[in-house]
């Protein structure tokens, strides 16, 4: 049997001692030794005598305040170790004594070692702490009482760190790699070496930041959270979305910093969304970015200016993800650049409003305010600007003329305001002062002064009365303008003359003057006073009649500047009777001429009588027909060149009969 260098000076002592002092004593428990799959393996010296030993038994337990169980019987002197196979001591704790059993069966028990199980854990960012079990109550007196600390990083070597007469440790390091821990305690007789304990990286991740709200202030995106209760935290993370894709705007090392202005992207443009997540020192960031509880600015649009409703309309984004939830919106108003002031409260639904009635010439500032439902929270759009231009109404639509064009159509001259935004107007008209007025020509352009002649009248028989309505930029009637009627001239008698009175002129009307149609000359042959609408001709020629038109004139004192006039149709007074009778003809040729008759205007046709004769008063021709004449035969032969008598009586449509009689010559 081979003996170690502990046996053989254990035996060596009993024989040198006396007789009497030789006895059974526990024996001596030193040691523990933890292997990387788990198994302990323990030491031991010898206590007692060699000369009544029977065995040593091995006792274990996961408890040390529960019963030990029974794992050995060793009933060599010289073993002085056990490894207890599957003990599992890096994952539970195992207590361990030996009982020595004597021949008398007399027994004795050593002190309990335990193997060193110890725990790690992550403190904070900067801490681990590393705990374990006591070797022993007591540490033997061979064992200087100190507990050393090694540590090593994944792939490294084993580094002494410190060490301690506790049980615990705290390890000041940033806990952002694997670690491995574990404890030796040193005995002159034989080592402790405790279990490993791995203390994982860090890989909790932070809580997310309680993200406020994201509000535009002076034309910057603010955005601002509560600070993260994580002792661990080193600062946080903008991330901002753009075209759908979430991206790194900022990076802020700093776990006290809750606020964050974005000076990149402009809050007009568009609605701008952002998240905010925490990251601790070993760079482990909050659950999905903190994008669950993304917010994004409310973006107010370009005010829309509906003059012809008489409103600005106001449009926005919804606000999404306040805090204490979105109570409602407030619309902010400012007038000219003074201080704004809350305008009115909308619902949480509403994203549009309607300012009616807005002022010409204001500049009006406009921002949007998202109320949390408490009123703790809120958040504010970009601001809005619109300087109100109301465009002017036209002052004028005016009818400068209506005058008869070639007795059988009505020209008219209209003068309107075109520097007021005018989208169109209407030219109507009406007959007699009967009826409606009707449309005649709808007018797009915007000529100051336009014409138009109107040929779907009848100037002689009717008057015709015409207005202008005009449309204004929006479409509405805005304005009428004066009426401007023809001068209907009529001869109820057969020598006056009569019309109506021409009305409607800005200043009214200076007087008429009468005009007489003689042959190719025309002739003025009386002013008149505003008032007279009635006259007789003194010189009119009764055999012959005469033709007549008026003419209205405008007064003096058109704010345009300008003075108009207006003429009538034209009207004939028929004479008594008219008249002719050539002096020579030509018979028996074909062209006009060859026949000799009378031209007569004005008779009774059943009460005509027409004769021919010769010089000595023979009769040639006669006839009661108007439309029959001599030819210059007599019983069907031609009769000789030379003077002839003819004799016409007539009736007058007056009641007057007449005779001509009178020579002419026959030509050949």
């Amino acid at each position: 049997m081979k003996m170690t260098f502990p046996s053989i000076l254990f035996i060596l002592f009993l024989y040198t001692m006396p007789f009497s002092q030789v006895q059974s004593l526990p024996v001596e428990i030193k040691c523990s030794e933890v292997a990387a799959n788990g198994d302990v393996t323990i030491y031991w010296q010898p206590g007692g005598s060699v000369i009544d030993f029977q065995r040593n038994e091995v006792y274990y337990s996961s408890d040390i305040f529960s019963s030990f169980d029974l794992i050995a019987q060793i009933p060599d002197l010289e073993i002085l170790h056990y490894r207890h196979i599957g003990a599992n001591a890096n994952a539970v704790h195992a207590y361990y004594f030996v009982r020595t059993i004597t021949t008398t069966g007399l027994s004795f028990d050593s002190d309990t070692i335990a193997a060193i199980l110890p725990v790690g854990s992550i403190l904070d960012q900067t801490y681990i702490q590393l705990q374990w079990n006591a070797l022993m109550d007591t540490l033997p007196s061979s064992c200087d009482g100190w507990y050393r600390i090694f540590c090593r990083e994944e792939g490294g070597k084993w580094t002494k760190i410190d060490s301690t007469t506790d049980l615990s440790y705290i390890h000041e390091v940033r806990p952002c790699v694997d670690r491995y821990y574990k404890i030796e305690v040193d005995d002159s007789y034989c080592g402790s070496v405790s279990a490993i304990a791995k203390v994982d990286h860090d890989i909790e991740q932070p809580p997310t930041p309680i993200f406020d709200s994201v509000s535009v202030v002076n034309g910057r995106i603010h955005l601002g959270w509560q600070e993260v209760n994580a002792p661990d935290a080193a600062g946080y993370i903008v991330y901002l979305q753009d075209q759908g894709i979430w991206d790194t705007l900022a990076l802020i090392p700093d776990a006290h910093t809750t606020f964050f202005i974005d000076t990149l992207n402009d809050p007009s443009v568009k609605s701008w969304k952002y998240s905010i997540a925490a990251f601790d020192y070993c760079g482990n960031v909050s659950e999905d970015m903190g994008i669950s509880q993304a917010q994004g600015s409310i973006l107010l649009a370009e005010p829309i200016f509906e003059v012809c409703l008489g409103r600005i309309r106001l449009h926005w984004s919804s606000y999404t993800n306040l805090p204490g939830g979105l109570g409602g919106y407030t619309v902010y108003l400012s007038e000219n650049n003074n201080t704004f002031y809350p305008f009115v409260h909308l619902n949480a639904s509403t994203l549009t409003y309607d300012f009616i009635q807005p002022q010409d010439k204001v500049k009006y500032s406009f921002f949007i305010r998202a109320n949390s439902i408490n009123g703790q929270i809120s958040a504010s759009s970009n601001v809005r600007y619109l300087h109100v231009r109301i465009p002017p109404q036209p002052e004028y639509a005016y009818i400068r003329y209506g005058t008869v064009v070639n007795n059988q159509s009505i020209a008219l001259g209209f003068h309107v305001d075109t520097a007021a935004p005018i989208q169109k107007f209407f030219l109507q008209r009406m007959t007699n002062y009967s009826g409606n007025f009707a449309q005649v020509k709808e007018f797009t352009q915007k000529d100051a002064v336009i014409y138009f002649i109107d040929s779907a009248v009848n100037v002689s028989k009717n008057q015709y009365h015409y207005r202008l309505i005009v449309l204004d930029s929006c479409g509405e009637e805005t304005l009428v303008s004066n009426l401007a009627s023809n001068i209907l001239l009529k001869n109820p008698h057969s020598s006056d003359l009569q019309w109506n009175a021409y009305r409607d002129w800005y200043n009214g009307l200076e007087g008429y003057e009468v005009y007489r149609i003689e042959f190719l000359d025309t002739v003025l042959v009386a002013k008149l006073n505003p008032d007279d609408t009635i006259w007789s001709d003194p010189n009119i020629d009764r055999e012959t009649g005469a033709m007549y038109f008026i003419r209205a004139i405008e007064a003096h004192g058109n704010p345009f500047f300008f003075k108009e006039i207006s003429q009538s149709n034209t009207v004939v007074i028929e004479p008594d009777y008219h008249f002719y009778i050539p002096t020579a003809f030509i018979p028996f040729r074909s062209t006009v001429g060859h026949i000799f008759k009378p031209f007569i205007m004005a008779i009774d046709p059943t009460e005509y009588y027409f004769a021919v004769f010769s010089r000595i008063g023979q009769m040639i021709f006669e006839t009661h027909s108007l439309d029959e004449g001599w030819d210059g035969t007599c019983k069907g032969k031609k009769v000789e060149s030379g003077v002839y008598v003819y004799y016409i009586r007539f009736l007058t449509r007056k009641g007057k009969y007449f005779d001509r009689s009178g020579t002419f010559v026959l030509l050949d």
